[in-house]
């Protein structure tokens, strides 16, 4: 469907057109957590992709926010680091702790130099048909959050994870972390909320003292329980 360009032209003149980054429109939700925070706090995107592009955190980054960007894709990586110098960007697959050994590393599956298709899963690389793979160095979530913090201080206000099939790994260590953050993004695919609820992903973060506050596409949120006291 096309805008009618005097409609359009209307709205851009209330001044009150508006756009979002987000591939569901996460980054309004974070503009409504976020817009009354007196500090900035840091970030940290898992499967981060594109500095701009389905990116849930260039709305932050936008505000002056800096963080920690992660990609098992080297090209996109590069993109980071030309994008966001100030941020720390990562080219690694992000696993358990006890699989994050130094030294250690995965086989990456891709099509494409950035593809939001690629994957560390056997299974999904071979249900996509992804054709290219390397090797890619493995990092756990615990080490990206105190090095976050030793580079960025502040809080850990925003945890952003899309790494299609590992999810769960990410995050299975979550009890284990330096520190929490209050808003967690994670992709879970469920056809309905009644199969989203049943998910082991919800239960582990409903154990480590989060609700699950929203659902958008395949993206669940949680935030933090005593930030909802």
């Amino acid at each position: 469907m096309k805008f009618k360009l005097g409609r359009l032209l209307s709205i851009i003149k209330s001044r009150e057109l508006k756009f979002h980054t987000g591939q569901y429109g996460e980054d309004v939700f974070l503009h409504k957590q976020f817009r009354r925070l007196t500090s900035k706090g840091f970030y940290i995107d898992v499967g981060a992709h594109h500095p701009y592009a389905i990116s849930n955190t260039s709305y932050l980054w936008s505000l002056g926010w800096n963080g920690v960007n992660v990609d098992a894709s080297k090209a996109a990586i590069q993109e980071f680091k030309s994008a966001r110098p100030d941020d720390l960007n990562i080219c690694a697959a992000v696993v358990s702790a006890d699989k994050a050994q130094p030294g250690s590393s995965i086989r990456f599956y891709f099509n494409k130099d950035i593809d939001n298709s690629a994957t560390c899963d056997v299974d999904i690389a071979k249900e996509r048909g992804l054709l290219n793979s390397v090797d890619v160095p493995c990092v756990s979530m615990a080490s990206l959050i105190s090095q976050a913090k030793s580079n960025f201080g502040g809080n850990f206000d925003f945890l952003n994870v899309d790494i299609e099939g590992f999810d769960e790994v990410a995050i299975s260590d979550i009890n284990s972390w330096p520190e929490k953050p209050k808003i967690l993004m994670i992709e879970i695919y469920s056809r309905d909320m009644v199969e989203l609820l049943a998910r082991p992903s919800v239960h582990m973060l409903m154990n480590a003292g989060y609700l699950l506050v929203e659902r958008m596409g395949h993206t669940a949120v949680f935030k933090r329980i005593e930030e909802n006291a």
